[in-house]
């Protein structure tokens, strides 16, 4: 292996007191305040412990990782200096010097070996299905670990700049434990947390002890407000600088309203409803006949004006391993109604459909339009809207029940941190899905995947499993998520593929003109 170095509920108004000073140079002092607006809260503030997109936000802001990407999704450096292969299975990682945790806590080999041991034991966190691959963690000294995998794994550097791949400080944690943590952040990154009121907002302030380059604001606030119009109201009332998810029915006005402007991207996520551990949902027949149910055509038209693009397989186009041979599902109940037959529900069955207000771009439509659609072919489906804390505590504790809206993102920018993070067998969606437990054709497909050096034999088993992923789908597939951001004309923000909002970013425009995004 070739060596490689690579080196907001409403927001507070800002003031006339704070103001918006012009964009300075690295050196200058941070000003004003930035307030993002997202549908809803965070869960939690222990990144190993969710995978919930409306907290990793935050945790941007507060923590940082050994690798990170940039805007071209390339990885580079954040509190690694350099990374480069000794031997098919050890990575050697040289650390940044002179960092400290918000704390006190030195940045150190220590403390990335406690992140990278809570991680990489199976089933310990949230996260972990995306670093089982890691063996052992060793220190050769202070500034310097060595990480063997347990056979050659092309992924390592990508798996330390994925979700949950923070760096923690070990005596923080051994000190208030995973409780917490969960509560109060401390990481090394440019903000360390202030305050968090749930539901109301969680607020961040510059670091200013931060290695890097100095913060662009004094502090940092993330609102949650679930409802749309509120968010789109709050943005155009100048209370919030940033949202996300704007609604499509919305975009003009944001376009033409002279102080704000749209973002947008396509995201290396997708939108699919989860089937949980219903007796029904466990056979073939039954989850094929749901996705044949669903006009996806439509439902893109119709809510979302085709911004976006149906998926009829695990990984996102944006994924090395995406199939492009593998086709559209045709809208086709009458097929469907048969499947369900053929599974011994020709009288129909009950299901669940489930969905957290405001934590995915249209998910109260989206509900209504898949439950009606599911009637159609005998499904006597029901919505429930559940508090984005149960949500949370149903992913993690397995106990999925029906249909769940998610979007599973891809951490890696390959199959295998979209598809086997989430589908393997201690995966948070592994337990409900027959043919990816140990021992099935699609485990061993994914298995000799992960390990394999030659991307060209790696795509080609990605393939083969995407055949399976269409074939015996684990969930509804719906579409490749897409993200619509409001922003203020005082402020200049680029949307990302990996749909991160990231410190470096979000800047200043004193000429209020959004990075040129406004006349």
């Amino acid at each position: 292996m070739n060596s490689k170095t690579r080196t907001l509920g409403y927001a507070v108004a800002l003031t006339a007191a704070i103001g918006w000073s012009c964009m300075a140079p690295a050196s200058a002092q941070p000003t004003g305040q930035l307030v993002i607006a997202q549908g809803t809260d965070a869960v939690t503030m222990d990144p190993g412990n969710t995978t919930q997109m409306t907290a990793m936000q935050p945790f941007n802001f507060v923590y940082e990782k050994l690798l990170n990407r940039d805007k071209e999704m390339k990885l580079v450096p954040e509190l690694a200096e350099s990374w480069k292969s000794v031997d098919d299975l050890t990575w050697e990682i040289k650390l940044r010097k002179g960092v400290k945790f918000h704390n006190g806590e030195d940045f150190n080999a220590d403390s990335v070996k406690f992140t990278l041991d809570r991680l990489r034991v199976a089933g310990t966190t949230a996260v972990s299905g995306g670093f089982t691959t890691i063996d052992k963690v060793d220190i050769v000294d202070p500034t310097t670990v060595r990480i063997v995998t347990k056979k050659p794994d092309p992924l390592l550097p990508a798996r330390l700049a994925q979700w949950g791949a923070q760096i923690l400080p070990a005596g923080y944690f051994k000190e208030v434990g995973k409780e917490g943590v969960a509560r109060k952040a401390v990481g090394t990154g440019p903000y360390r947390f202030v305050e968090w009121r749930k539901d109301d907002r969680l607020v961040f302030e510059a670091n200013p002890n931060y290695w890097g380059e100095k913060p662009k604001f004094a502090r940092v606030i993330f609102r949650p407000i679930p409802d749309e119009f509120a968010r789109v109201s709050a943005l155009m009332s100048g209370d919030v600088d940033l949202v996300v998810n704007i609604p499509v029915d919305f975009v003009d006005k944001v376009k033409t309203s002279g102080s704000t402007y749209l973002s947008q991207t396509y995201a290396s996520a997708t939108d699919v409803f989860l089937l949980g551990n219903d007796e029904a949902l466990k056979k073939r027949e039954v989850r094929l006949a749901l996705n044949l149910a669903i006009d996806r055509k439509a439902m893109i038209d119709t809510l979302f004006r085709g911004f976006a693009r149906p998926i009829a397989q695990g990984a996102a186009p944006t994924d090395f391993g995406y199939n492009p041979n593998i086709k559209d599902y045709p809208y086709d109940p009458e097929r469907a109604k048969k499947l369900l037959a053929e599974a011994g529900y020709a009288n129909g069955l009950d299901l669940l459909v489930q969905s957290s207000n405001g934590y995915i771009l249209g998910d109260t439509l989206i509900v209504e339009a898949v439950v009606e659609m599911l009637k159609k072919v005998g499904v006597n489906a029901q919505p429930r809207v559940l508090e984005i804390a149960r949500r949370a505590e149903m992913l993690g504790k397995k106990q999925v029940s029906g249909m769940l809206l998610a979007n599973p993102g891809s951490t890696l920018f390959d199959a295998d941190g979209i598809v086997w993070r989430l589908l393997r067998p201690d995966g948070l969606a592994g337990v409900y899905w027959p043919r990816g437990q140990e021992g099935t054709d699609l485990f061993k497909l994914m298995e000799e995947a992960r390990y394999t050096i030659d991307e060209n034999k790696r795509r080609d088993l990605y393939y083969k499993a995407a055949e399976i992923l269409h074939d015996d789908p684990p969930w509804l597939y719906l579409w490749q998520e897409f993200f619509l951001y409001g922003v203020s004309c005082r402020v200049s923000f680029e949307a990302r593929v990996d749909t991160m909002i990231l410190p470096a970013s979000v800047s200043v425009d004193s000429a209020k003109k959004g990075g040129g995004h406004c006349k």
